[in-house]
């Protein structure tokens, strides 16, 4: 996602941010953090970049399209611009975040802010500014001599393997809102989603990784919403489509939406509830998709995991289908009035 061998950290800010609707307030710091062991700079660098994993990049946005007007677009643009602000700036990150943090169940916890240089993303070497919240507190064991034995003493500190909250501002594409990587560790409920929507105010950026994933969500909502046995569909038909799904995103490296219809779904009653199911998740989601681009191959090389080839036949049995649903035949015993299904194979492992 983005290359970190050349990069350094110029300076960074702590401040520790309460919960606001428990009254925490919020502790700020007047100086910018010192950190003169290399080892610890090095722990730190590692804390920070280290635990973003998902290829997809975020822009910030505004919901009447005036960028300016998005807080944290402004005030991290500014810090570009000048990275000796990032101490005054982070007074208004760190504000902003405690207006945000309103609902009882967010952690109070510490705030960095960090200005690094160096960072390569998609081959562009850039600046970036880092906004991260440690909220988790795990408890560790500290071991010393003590006379003809040893001691123990327990201290709560952050685990540096396990970053809570943490976005990466990359100094590229400003006009657009800048190219951004973020992570979340924290619970996925709704309260913890201020840090993105709220705190933020980013969308996904319209790139391939973003269209390969939303036509991967399409298919399967398509897969087990619509091609179910209540609308006369058998479970044959659905595990096909999931397989020539997969297929298709795994052997092609452009998607283009006239050839997977053609290739993946042959009946032309299916292929106007698929245009029907997906023009209802762009509305709904209010999202813009083409219908050609490129397939990102990090998007795609799991895109077997999105569907589910099981056949669950009442509680006793389960059939897992690999490969090849047309050697499977669905039919029924009149005299033990049941259905059956019938499976062709050439050997037994």
């Amino acid at each position: 996602m983005f290359d970190k061998s050349q990069a350094a950290m110029q300076s960074i800010v702590l401040h520790h941010i309460g919960n606001k609707a428990n009254e925490e307030g919020i502790r700020f710091s007047r100086t910018l953090l010192s950190v003169p062991d290399p080892d610890l700079n090095n722990i730190l660098m590692n804390y920070f970049t280290t635990g973003f994993k998902n290829e997809v990049f975020y822009n910030f946005y505004h919901p009447l399209n005036e960028l300016d007007k998005n807080l944290m677009y402004s005030t991290l643009r500014k810090v570009f611009d000048d990275p000796e602000l990032l101490l005054e700036q982070s007074v208004i990150v760190a504000e902003q975040l405690y207006n945000c943090s309103n609902h009882p169940k967010i952690k109070s916890g510490e705030l960095y802010m960090v200005y690094f240089t160096d960072l390569v993303v998609e081959d562009e070497l850039t600046d970036a500014i880092g906004i991260f919240k440690s909220e988790n507190k795990e408890t560790y064991l500290k071991i010393f001599p003590k006379g003809e034995g040893f001691g123990l003493l327990y201290e709560d500190g952050i685990n540096i393997q396990k970053l809570d909250k943490g976005c990466i501002v990359f100094n590229t594409e400003a006009d657009l809102g800048y190219k951004i990587v973020m992570v979340d560790n924290i619970n996925k409920n709704s309260e913890a989603q201020y840090w993105k929507d709220e705190f933020m105010q980013v969308k996904p950026r319209p790139d391939n990784f973003y269209a390969t994933t939303q036509i991967l969500d399409i298919c399967k909502g398509f897969c087990e919403q619509v091609l179910v046995p209540e609308n006369q569909i058998e479970k044959q038909e659905q595990i096909e489509f999931a397989q020539k799904t997969a297929e298709y995103f795994q052997t092609h490296e452009a998607f283009d939406q006239n050839e997977f219809e053609k290739v993946v779904i042959d009946k032309p009653k299916l292929q106007k509830a698929f245009n029907d199911y997906k023009n209802m998740y762009v509305e709904s989601n209010e999202i813009e998709l083409d219908e050609s681009f490129d397939i990102a191959p990090g998007a795609a090389k799991n895109a077997k995991k999105y569907f589910k080839s099981v056949i669950k036949l009442d509680k006793n049995f389960h059939v897992y289908v690999h490969a090849k649903p047309e050697f499977i035949e669905k039919g029924y015993d009149e005299e033990k009035e049941m259905n059956f299904y019938k499976l062709f194979y050439n050997e037994e492992n």
